[in-house]
């Protein structure tokens, strides 16, 4: 955290990666699976997954698309495959 008690730039990115891995993995997806959507090569997508380049925007929005979630879950977290009603 941040001195003002926000997290930092790169606690975001982490945040946001985990969650986008969390769920790909609650949906049965390989990393893979997000080439051709992004328009990203291997790397790319790796290098997100991994949290060393930021989603931006239009990449996590193509993301919760595909694996049926709001943005919000991708971003702040709260998912619901801890339990929540993603399919209800």
């Amino acid at each position: 955290m941040s001195e003002s008690g926000r997290p930092s730039r790169a606690q975001v990115v982490a945040k946001v990666a985990a969650n986008i891995r969390s769920a790909l993995a609650w949906r049965d997806l390989k990393p893979k699976a997000l080439e051709h959507p992004l328009g990203l090569s291997y790397s790319g997508v790796s290098r997100r997954m991994a949290g060393t380049v930021a989603f931006d925007v239009g990449e996590i929005a193509e993301v919760a698309r595909l694996v049926g979630l709001p943005m919000s879950a991708l971003i702040e977290g709260g998912p619901p495959w801890d339990g929540g009603a993603a399919d209800a």
